[in-house]
């Protein structure tokens, strides 16, 4: 079972590493068809047939607007509304390569055009190359003058679905402080809230999108979502019967039906007095349920409902034992973590060595049991598979930098701690800090002070950031 968006078809399994999020991430509403109005000025001809593709465009005959928008660019080879527009049809019958293809011709023309900016976002976004997508819609942002509601609403989305949920906040608020009748918005930041397990917040901003679009269909699914957490299985039924009644995409209307099926049967069991922990273990003990435990930081219920699904099909996924292994990890028991690492190594051998999450969680299950040799090997062995795979690994490098720290190799962990921060792009801020510390055991008090900012400009609320600024007034000498 994979997950809804709001607009595209694109879905994620359940099982995916290190937090697993069931919430329903909505889509980037960012494919900017440049329509009866081009953005420069091109001779009659050329309007004609971008007027008339992009007639075709929105009515979904993609063949012939294809076919305008290649005449207007056979009459001007540097029309970057046409390549633009072009890239659209692509877009919209899911081929992803040509759609970037023409938005990067368009850019090429025209290196600041807003819409193909947006719209490369989109593509990137696709591709789960989020930094790419948030780094381009940010661009987007500063070119609009950060006034865009619809550019900070899909830069909050492409944040939340990095789990940069801070951010991502920011940028709903913006959006909804520039529109404030925003649907999509609202139910974002709902969405937001839910992934920090703060429902009532996560309520108040669903029930407010509704009340903006009463048909929103994404929105009540969402809710649904929401009562599910907070254990009122009656108001979630009705959530999710309403989202169906307004679904009109298929496999989102099955799921629902999916989720409808599992609070009934569960409120049978119930009525039943049927309270077994294979029967009631939160909702039936599917994979989707056991994904939003781990996401709500309900490792232990989660873990119930894994080893019931263990039991079945699961069994031969790699991402299933890697779930069951990251839910014990977060138990914070030595005795979980042990059995975490057997199970992580199932995992690791059930995927061949490839599933880099895996080596990542049983890297820190070995240190959380003092197995720091065998956690060092480890990530040495994921960091390989990550540059076989041509993956960035920030984590892993940040952790690698802990244990060649707890070893004593100072300058190998401020080396990986640096790699780290460069992956990272910004969104690993402990890594500036942890670089801060080894940088100050190096007697390089100037570079540490520069790290701790960094992390404080990063994370000015962050777990580290009060020993941060101590440690900057005792270097500075203030």
């Amino acid at each position: 079972m994979k997950l809804r968006i709001e607009l595209n078809s694109k879905r994620k399994s359940p099982f995916i590493g290190l937090a697993i999020s069931l919430i329903c991430l909505a889509a980037l509403n960012s494919i900017q068809p440049t329509l009866a109005k081009a953005t420069r000025q091109y001779q009659r001809e050329v309007f004609v047939h971008l007027d008339q593709g992009s007639m075709l465009l929105e009515s979904g005959q993609y063949q012939g607007a294809r076919q305008e928008f290649q005449k207007a660019i056979e009459l001007d080879p540097k029309c970057p509304d046409a390549f633009n527009n072009l890239g659209l049809t692509f877009y919209r019958t899911g081929d992803l390569e040509n759609a970037s293809a023409n938005y990067m011709k368009a850019l090429e023309i025209e290196p600041l055009f807003v819409p193909s900016l947006s719209n490369l976002a989109a593509v990137r976004y696709q591709q789960g190359k989020f930094s790419d997508a948030g780094n381009l819609y940010r661009l987007a942002l500063r070119l609009a003058n950060d006034k865009d509601p619809q550019l900070h609403y899909n830069l909050a989305n492409v944040l939340r679905d990095d789990k940069d949920y801070s951010e991502a906040e920011v940028h709903y608020q913006e959006a909804i402080r520039l529109k404030p009748d925003f649907a999509a918005a609202h139910n974002g930041l709902g969405a937001t809230y839910y992934c920090l397990s703060d429902f009532d917040r996560a309520e108040t901003e669903v029930k407010k999108a509704i009340s903006l679009k009463s048909d929103y269909a994404l929105a009540y699914y969402h809710l649904g979502l929401i009562y599910t957490a907070k254990n009122q299985p009656d108001q979630a039924l009705s959530a999710y019967e309403s989202s169906l009644k307004f679904e009109k995409n298929k496999g989102y209307e099955a799921d629902t039906r999916g989720k409808i099926d599992e609070l009934k049967k569960m409120q049978a069991r119930r009525s039943s007095g049927d309270t077994t922990s294979a029967a009631v273990a939160t909702g039936g003990g599917d994979q989707n349920e056991a994904a939003s435990l781990i996401e709500t930081a309900q490792f232990g219920r989660a873990e119930k409902v894994l080893n019931v699904l263990g039991r079945g099909p699961s069994a031969k996924d790699p991402s299933f034992w890697n779930s069951l292994g990251y839910a014990q990890l977060r138990q914070n028991s030595k005795d979980k973590a042990e059995s975490a690492i057997a199970n992580l190594k199932k995992a690791v051998e059930l995927s061949n060595g490839t599933l880099i999450e895996a080596k990542y969680n049983l890297a820190c299950a070995y240190v959380k049991t003092g197995k720091w040799m065998s956690a060092r090997q480890t990530c040495k062995e994921a960091i390989e598979e990550a540059r076989r795979q041509e993956k960035l690994c920030p984590l892993v490098h940040n952790l690698h930098g802990i244990i060649m720290k707890h070893g004593g190799d100072l300058k190998g962990a401020e080396s990986a701690y640096r790699i780290a921060i460069a992956q990272a792009l910004g969104k690993l801020p402990v890594a500036h800090y942890n670089r801060a510390l080894v940088l100050e055991k190096l007697h390089k008090s100037r570079e540490a002070v520069q790290e701790y900012q960094n992390y404080l400009r990063d994370a000015p609320r962050g777990a580290n950031s009060e020993k941060a600024r101590k440690r900057v007034a005792m270097l500075m000498g203030k």
